[in-house]
């Protein structure tokens, strides 16, 4: 049983008594406070399901008022996967020192959300912890004292396990969210609870998103607070500034005192970033600057929160395919139907379809053999939209759905555009326009040179 339990859990932080090699008393947490980018389940279980990448794996590590040169008093490292639109979960290892004790561990993390309607989800979430816990003997940390009992220590090490759930309101860009850390636990070794309901911590953060233009960067305000009847209320709060290529926070809390760091991310897929926190009261702006790192690399070409939430389906796309070409034959029969009362428009027209038959030949000689299976659609003065051959990603007849895949390709880098059709009351993304079909279709071909894996089309405006 003990064997199974360290298999797949992880760690959680139990000292609350006891102080730190420097003889400070440490707040009965991992000291995860900074944590804004990645490992935010770390921070609050219910933030998997959208800030956490999917299929996404990242490291934090912290070295708590000491150098890198030593070893961090805090690692995590944790695998994230989105299982649809709804749901994600995660497995890690957590490696944490209290200063008296370390513990080793998994961390599994799972999160449901339930739609309320609009843009609003209510999340449920926890992170099941099983963890070794053991003396710490890094001469650095823990420097025994006739104050400890040591036999008396021993008897507490073993196998501990331990729930922390959360659960989240999310109202559009407004978040409110609530957890519980040692809301249950068990030590294998003494057959007890490991913790008292004193040292249980209760926890809360809020937090609102602000969009700036339209590349997919924010800026995020987030406050928090915990308590538990050991050490009371402790407080603080980060602002992030988030863009798909770098990041820069700053951060306050009442005990560890300000933050500031920054991280770049690298292909679209790697980030990497660093945090430096100084303490501002006595006694710890006495000790030495506490330092984070963190990296991270994403699988897959989209970000986690990147699954096709607004995308339809495959016969919902194929019913919007059948439906953009019933309306190009009812556009067509209407302008036969005008050329037919009007001789000058007809003349006109005549002329001008003379001169798109060369023009196009000139430049598409190849479009008169379409390949097998391939879709393109052919409009005529489509809404005043330039002539050329339009790269389509997808198509919205939601402005809901719309802009949350504006939002995302926007995030992964890329510089989307979009037009809405009057005549069938859609909108289409696309991610470029080409003046030759030739070009178009190697964007195509080559799912967009590499940048965009999912499906595209080709639709061409005519003059």
């Amino acid at each position: 049983m003990k064997k199974t339990f360290v298999a797949f859990c992880a760690l959680f932080l139990l000292v609350s008594s006891f102080s730190f090699a420097q003889g400070l008393d440490l707040p009965t947490d991992f000291r995860q406070h900074n944590i804004t980018q990645f490992n935010a389940s770390l921070f609050n279980p219910a933030y998997s399901i959208d800030r956490d990448d999917p299929a996404s794996l990242s490291v934090w590590s912290r070295w708590q008022w000491q150098m890198i040169d030593a070893d961090f008093t805090t690692l995590y490292a944790n695998y994230s996967q989105q299982l649809g639109e709804r749901a994600s979960f995660g497995v890690g290892f957590l490696q944490h020192s209290t200063g008296v004790f370390v513990n080793r561990g998994g961390v599994l993390n799972f999160a449901y959300a339930f739609p309320l309607g609009g843009n609003s989800q209510l999340i449920l979430a926890t992170n099941i912890i099983g963890s070794h816990k053991e003396l710490d003997d890094e001469e650095d940390r823990f420097v025994p004292t006739a104050a400890l009992d040591i036999p008396a220590l021993e008897a507490t090490t073993g196998l501990v396990f331990a729930i922390n759930p959360g659960i989240r309101l999310k109202l559009n860009r407004f978040d409110l969210a609530l957890s519980s850390e040692m809301a249950y636990d068990y030590n294998f070794e003494t057959e007890a609870r490991e913790t008292t309901d004193m040292q249980r911590i209760f926890a809360g953060a809020m937090s609102y998103e602000f969009p700036l233009g339209g590349n997919g960067a924010i800026l995020r305000p987030l406050a928090y607070a915990r308590y538990s009847e050991v050490m009371d209320v402790s407080y603080g709060g980060t602002l992030l500034f988030s863009t798909p290529k770098f990041w820069l926070q700053g951060g306050y809390n009442d005990f560890y005192g300000a933050s500031g760091g920054a991280g770049v991310t690298l292909f679209g897929k790697w980030s990497v970033g660093g945090l430096v926190e100084f303490g501002l009261d006595s006694p710890v702006s006495d000790a030495d600057p506490t330092i984070e790192l963190v990296t991270s690399y994403r699988f897959g070409p989209r970000k986690a929160r990147a699954k096709k939430e607004e995308a339809e389906d495959q016969d919902e796309l194929d019913r919007i395919a059948r439906a953009e070409e019933e309306a190009r034959k009812r556009e067509e029969e209407r302008q036969k139907a005008i050329a037919k009362q009007d001789s000058i428009y007809k003349t006109r027209l005549a002329e001008q379809r003379r001169l798109d038959s060369i023009a196009r030949a000139q430049r598409d000689a190849e479009e008169l053999n379409l390949r097998t299976g391939e879709k393109y659609e052919e409009v005529t003065n489509a809404d005043g939209l330039a002539p050329g051959y339009y790269l389509i990603a997808n198509v919205f007849a939601t402005q809901k759905y719309f802009e949350r895949f504006m939002t995302r390709l926007q995030r992964d880098g890329l510089d989307p555009k979009s037009f809405y059709r009057g005549l069938n009351g859609y909108n289409y993304v696309y991610l470029d326009r080409f003046n030759t079909l030739s070009e178009a279709r190697e964007a195509r071909d080559t799912q967009y040179f590499g940048r965009y894996f999912g499906e595209t089309w080709i639709f061409r405006v005519r003059q």
